[in-house]
């Protein structure tokens, strides 16, 4: 098995060189139109040639990102943790193609064919989220078993936060199972995720899933139970994240939250590289890192084209200073 491991490690630690730096987000930052900025993509390898708006840029990033993970996953896969990790990133990415499907079955309204990921599912021409149910494979419909039972008006809002719960929920059952150093490290990568995310269904869905890290059972609870936005927020003024949160309304409140969940996300995904390489817990990093990286480069780019960079920059999974 330690062998094993280390090889995971040594694939892990060849994707993280692909990974982006600090100065070159520093210097994307700096950039006057959002074409100079995929031109220093361009010039550091990340894009081999300048889309012609952002949209196809975007596809271009989730496409790397995608197959990223795919190859990584042909890599490792004989080992089955290794493989459930990366298939919940995939699962991940293939939200933004299965809510607005879930959306347009439950509504009736019309979306684009631009699918990826769930292609086969929505050549099924499902009518109903049943079909949706029986027309899909593996994790999605795992996630949507999981969003079904818990969802009680089932209305696309609820399926698809749902869903997106299904993400950390199931990658906590993961970590949760690792012993020594490899869940120490895990555990750190996902902490405040976790607190965001049973936070978040404590306020929107009234669902309490006992799978926090640093927030207790009772203030979830509490957020469950909460009347207005005030006791939301006096409830979050009593958590240990308190002073990194915005706490001037219940968006700003939760949004800092997130944010500091990409932060030390991206922190210690970076830190798990440091030690022992006979552990699962770099799969996760890089997988972690490949997401964040996906998700930087596409708030940049449109922070850059709309004018609002500074907004930005207090988005980033990079502690700028």
């Amino acid at each position: 098995m330690s062998s094993t491991l280390a090889y995971s490690t040594a694939i892990a630690r060849l994707y993280k060189s692909f990974i982006i730096t600090r100065g070159t987000i520093n210097e994307l930052l700096t950039s006057s139109d959002w074409r100079d900025a995929i031109g220093v993509l361009k010039d550091r390898g990340y894009i081999e040639e300048i889309p012609s708006t952002i949209e196809n840029a975007e596809k271009k990033f989730r496409q790397r990102a995608i197959n990223f993970l795919l190859k990584i996953r042909g890599y490792v896969s004989n080992v089955k943790i290794n493989a459930d990790i990366i298939d919940l990133y995939l699962y991940l990415f293939s939200l933004n193609e299965l809510e607005p499907l879930i959306t347009s079955v439950l509504t009736g309204t019309k979306i684009s064919d631009n699918f990826l990921l769930i292609k086969e599912l929505a050549d099924s021409n499902p009518q109903n989220l049943d079909d949706i149910l029986n027309f899909s494979k593996g994790i999605i419909n795992e996630g949507l078993k999981f969003a079904m039972a818990r969802a009680s008006k089932k209305t696309p809002s609820e399926i698809n936060s749902l869903l997106e719960f299904y993400f950390i929920y199931k990658l906590s059952k993961i970590v949760s199972e690792f012993r020594g150093d490899w869940k120490s490290k895990a555990q750190d990568i996902i902490c405040t995720y976790e607190d965001y995310y049973a936070s978040m269904m404590a306020y929107k869905l009234h669902l309490v899933e006992n799978i926090s890290c640093k927030i207790d059972e009772s203030l979830l609870k509490d957020l469950a139970s909460a009347n207005n936005d005030k006791e939301i927020l006096d409830i979050l003024a009593r958590t240990s994240y308190a002073k990194n949160l915005t706490l001037t309304n219940v968006y700003d409140a939760f949004a800092t939250l997130y944010r500091l969940a990409r932060v030390n996300s991206r922190k210690y995904s970076i830190e798990a590289f440091m030690g022992s390489p006979f552990t699962p817990s770099t799969i996760l990093a890089i997988s972690e890192l490949i997401k964040l990286d996906y998700e930087d480069l596409t708030m940049i780019l449109n922070g850059i084209k709309l004018g609002i960079i500074e907004k930005i920059k207090k988005m980033l999974s990079f502690d700028l200073i």
